[in-house]
């Protein structure tokens, strides 16, 4: 197909969802923006104007700094919300998925990727793996 015929049939979906397309667009937004600052301001998280007050302070950074700071409910509430996330990108797939088919989406096809949490968590903790150690392949050669 060529390109000019996609973006027809893109905009004629859009066009045909409009409204509720943008605005659950805008929740998804909104839910992994939430998710990403809560994750950022969890309890015993140290935040960046701390760090540069202590380092203007004179004071040595050091491993230990981390080491005092955290605690066992951020680090519980940093791996929930670590997992939150690609639970909701792939309810949001699901639900794209479903409007590029012509078929009746709705709100509640945000939350789908709750029905396959299993599937979707050792899917997201492959793929970190997979990158990370392919990774490694570029940079432990690139030292040596």
């Amino acid at each position: 197909m060529p390109g000019s015929e996609l973006k027809a049939g893109a905009r004629k979906l859009i066009f045909e969802n409009s409204p509720r397309i943008f605005v659950i667009s805008l929740i998804y937004i909104i839910l992994i923006t939430v998710v990403s600052w809560l994750s950022i301001r969890l309890p015993g998280n140290i935040n960046e104007q701390d760090i540069l007050n202590r380092i203007a302070s004179g004071e040595v950074l050091g491993l230990g700094i981390i080491y005092t700071n955290f605690r066992p409910i951020g680090i519980v509430l940093a791996v929930f919300l670590l997992l939150i996330q690609p639970i909701l990108d792939i309810g949001f797939a699901s639900y794209c998925l479903k409007i590029n088919r012509g078929h009746d989406a709705e709100f509640k096809d945000i939350l789908n990727g709750f029905q396959i949490v299993i599937k979707t968590i050792s899917l997201f903790v492959t793929i970190v793996a997979l990158v990370l150690f392919w990774s490694l392949l570029l940079i432990i050669p690139g030292i040596v």
